[in-house]
C-alpha cells in the first residue's frame, strides 16, 4: 500500500518523471516555434534610389511592416546613425554626412520589434557635394551698356575641376573653375542669364542674374547705385531696394557725393517706396501678413501712417495719397497729421501736390467733386452725364465725359463743359499743356498735344500704336512705340532715347522731367535723356561762381564758353560725354561784370 502511494506522489511531482519532461520539452519546443516562425519584420527602403547622389544631409525614407510592435529603426552610414520618425505610411529622417570622405556609401536602415526581433535593408549611394558657385558680376538688376562682364568662380570635392557656363537659351561663355568673360546681347531687352557650374558627376549649381540692355548713346548714365534697383529720385537723392537673403534693404544714395546710407531694413515684404522730405515712404504688411500698412521713416524715426486696402501710395509734393475701403487718407509730410476723407465710390480719384484731390463717384458717377482743406465742392453735376477720371494742374480741371458716344475729354468750368477732344484712350495735364492719345482714323493710337493756347498738334505718325510717359512743364512729350522710348517737342520726328523691355505693368525705362532736362531710369541705372542738341541744365550761383551741367551724347565733345558782350567767347572747359564722366562746369564771378553769357559748341 506505501508503495502504491508512493508511485502516486511521484507521478504527479511536476518536472519529475518521463511523462512530465516530455510535457515540458513539447512545452518549450512549441514556443520556440512560435517566435520563429510568428516573427515579420520586414524593411524597404523607399529613398535614396539605388546609386543615387548624397550631399551634406542624406534623406531617409522607408516602409517597414512588423507582426509585433516596432521598438526602434535606425539608419547608418559608416559612424552616422539617427532615429527615424513615423509619418504614415513611412519613417523618415535625415543624416548628416558631413566630413565624410567623398564616394561609394552604404546606408543600412535596421527595424527591431519589442521582442527584439529585427530585420534590416541596405542601399548603396554615392556622397558627392555639390559644387559652390560665386558670382562677382554681374549684380542682380544691373543695366549692360556695351557687353555682359561676367565673373564667377567654382570649387568641388571632386579632383576634377567644375565647368562654368554662362546660358541664356544658348551657351554664351564657359570656362573651368573661374570664368572672366564679356558676352555681346541684343539691345533693350531685360535677359535672364543662368550661370551654371557642372561637377564630374554632372551636378549642377545654378545662378541667375536679371540684367537690362540699354546700348543707346542718347541715354548718358549719371548714376548707378551698388545693388537692386532705382524706386525713386528726387533731386539729389537716389531711393533702391536691395534683397539681401530674406532682408528687404531700403537704400539712399547721394548723386553728387556717391555716399550710399541704410535708411529701413525688414524681413517683411515691401511694396511701393518713395522718397519724401525728411526720409521714404513705404507699404508693407510688417507683422501682420493680412493688412499691408502705409510707414513712413521720417529721420530714422518710424511713423505707422495707416491701413493700405487696395491701390498703392502716391507721393505728389509734400502729401501723400492712399485708400483704404470707403476712405481716402492724405498724409502730410511737413507734419505727422494724417486726414481720412470719405470716399466716394470711384477708383479714379485724382491727387494734386497742394493736397488737393478730384473725386468721382464710380461708373455712374454724374458729378465731380473737389476736397480741398477739409472743404467738399461740387465741380460738375449733370444726371443726364457721366464724369469720370478727372485731372488738374492746379488750374483747369479735366475729365472724360460719356455720352457722347463712346466719351470726350472736356475742361470743367463753372460747372460746365468744354470739348478738348473726341474718344481719347488716355492724357495728362502739366502747366496748361495737355497730352493724350485717339484714334486717328486708322485704327492705331497717336500722340496729340494741346498748347495753353489752345493750338492742337498730332505729334506721333506711327503705323502703331503709342502710349504716354510723361509730359513735362514746357509742353515736351514722352511716349512709348513698338518698345522705343521718344521724346517729342513738339515737331516731328521725335528723339528716339532708346529701346525699353516691357512686362504687364508697361515700360522699365521710366522717364520723368527734373532739374529742366529729361532724365529716365532702368534697373540700377538712372540716365540723363538726349533730345537732339546739346543742353546747359541745373544752374547755380554762389558767390564767387557759376556753376552748370551739360547734357550731350555719348561719344560728344562739348566745349562750354563765357562772354560778357556776346561778341568775344572764352572757353571754359571741354566735357567728354561718357557714362559717368563728370557733366559739370564751373565758372568764376567777374566782380564788377553786369552780365556773363554761356553757350554750348559740339566740337
Amino acid at each position: 500500500m506505501e508503495s502504491s502511494n508512493d508511485s502516486k506522489r511521484s507521478f504527479a511531482l511536476p518536472g519529475s518523471g518521463l511523462f512530465s519532461q516530455l510535457i515540458l520539452f513539447l512545452f518549450v519546443f512549441s514556443f520556440q516555434i512560435q517566435q520563429s516562425c510568428g516573427q515579420s519584420v520586414s524593411v524597404t527602403i523607399d529613398y535614396p534610389l539605388s546609386g543615387a547622389i548624397a550631399h551634406e544631409n542624406l534623406g531617409v525614407t522607408v516602409q517597414v511592416t512588423s507582426t509585433y510592435q516596432l521598438q526602434s529603426i535606425q539608419a547608418f552610414v559608416e559612424d552616422r546613425t539617427n532615429q527615424l520618425a513615423f509619418a504614415a505610411p513611412y519613417w523618415t529622417g535625415t543624416l548628416s554626412l558631413a566630413g565624410l570622405a567623398r564616394g561609394n556609401k552604404v546606408l543600412t536602415v535596421v527595424a527591431t520589434d519589442v521582442f527584439g526581433n529585427s530585420s534590416q535593408a541596405q542601399r548603396s549611394f554615392v556622397y558627392d557635394l555639390l559644387p559652390t558657385l560665386v558670382v562677382t558680376a554681374p549684380t542682380n538688376g544691373t543695366v549692360i551698356r556695351s557687353s555682359v562682364h561676367v565673373a564667377a568662380s567654382s570649387t568641388d570635392d571632386s579632383p576634377t575641376p567644375p565647368l562654368i557656363q554662362v546660358l541664356n537659351g544658348g551657351e554664351l561663355a564657359r570656362g573651368t573653375n573661374s570664368l572672366d568673360a564679356n558676352v555681346a546681347l541684343p539691345d533693350g531687352q531685360l535677359v535672364a542669364l543662368t550661370i551654371r557650374a557642372t561637377d564630374s558627376l554632372g551636378q549642377i549649381t545654378n545662378i541667375t542674374r536679371q540684367v537690362y540692355i540699354q546700348l543707346s548713346t542718347n541715354l548718358v548714365e549719371v548714376a548707378r547705385v551698388s545693388d537692386g534697383e532705382i524706386r525713386d529720385v528726387d533731386g539729389d537723392r537716389i531711393l533702391f531696394a536691395s534683397n539681401n537673403g530674406s532682408t528687404n534693404r531700403l537704400m539712399i544714395k547721394s548723386i553728387s557725393t556717391g555716399t550710399e546710407n541704410l535708411v529701413y531694413q525688414t524681413n517683411a515684404s515691401v511694396g511701393i517706396t518713395l522718397l519724401t522730405p525728411s526720409g521714404i515712404a513705404f507699404e508693407s504688411p510688417m507683422n501682420d501678413a493680412s493688412l499691408t500698412r502705409v510707414y513712413e521713416d521720417r529721420n530714422g524715426s518710424l511713423l505707422d501712417r495707416g491701413p493700405l486696402g487696395g491701390g498703392d501710395i502716391v507721393r505728389k509734393g509734400n502729401f501723400l495719397y492712399w485708400g483704404n475701403g470707403f476712405l481716402i487718407y492724405i498724409g502730410d509730410l511737413l507734419t505727422t497729421n494724417t486726414t481720412a476723407i470719405t470716399n466716394l465710390g470711384g477708383y479714379n480719384n485724382f491727387f494734386y501736390s497742394d493736397g488737393t484731390i478730384l473725386l468721382t463717384g464710380g461708373d455712374s458717377s454724374h458729378s465731380i467733386q473737389r476736397y480741398r482743406a477739409g472743404v467738399f465742392s461740387v465741380l460738375v453735376s449733370d444726371p443726364n452725364f457721366t464724369f469720370d477720371y478727372p485731372q488738374t494742374d492746379g488750374g483747369s480741371v479735366c475729365c472724360i465725359t460719356f455720352p457722347p458716344a463712346p466719351h470726350s475729354l472736356v475742361f470743367l468750368t463753372n460747372g460746365a463743359t468744354a470739348t478738348i477732344a473726341d474718344n481719347p484712350v488716355e492724357y495728362q495735364m502739366n502747366n496748361s499743356w495737355i497730352a493724350y492719345t485717339r484714334d486717328a482714323g486708322t485704327g492705331q493710337y497717336q500722340v496729340w498735344r494741346r498748347s495753353p493756347e489752345g493750338a492742337t498738334v498730332q505729334l506721333t505718325f506711327y503705323g502703331s500704336s503709342s502710349t504716354l510717359g510723361a509730359l513735362a512743364p514746357n509742353g515736351e512729350v514722352a511716349f512709348y512705340n513698338n518698345s522705343h522710348l521718344y521724346i517729342s517737342k513738339g515737331s516731328w520726328p521725335p528723339v528716339d532715347a532708346g529701346l525699353t523691355p516691357s512686362n504687364y505693368l508697361g515700360p522699365y525705362l521710366r522717364s520723368f522731367w527734373q532739374n529742366g532736362c529729361w532724365y529716365a531710369r532702368l534697373g540700377d541705372s538712372l540716365f540723363r535723356i538726349y533730345t537732339g542738341s546739346p543742353l546747359i541744365i541745373s544752374p547755380q550761383a554762389t558767390a564767387n561762381t557759376f556753376s552748370f551741367d551739360v547734357v550731350g551724347a555719348i561719344g560728344q565733345h562739348i566745349m562750354s564758353q563765357s562772354s560778357t558782350d556776346l561778341l568775344h567767347w572764352t572757353a571754359l572747359a571741354t566735357n567728354n560725354i561718357a557714362d559717368g564722366a563728370s557733366m559739370g562746369v564751373t565758372d568764376a564771378a567777374l566782380f564788377g561784370v553786369p552780365a556773363k553769357y554761356y553757350r554750348l559748341k559740339l566740337q
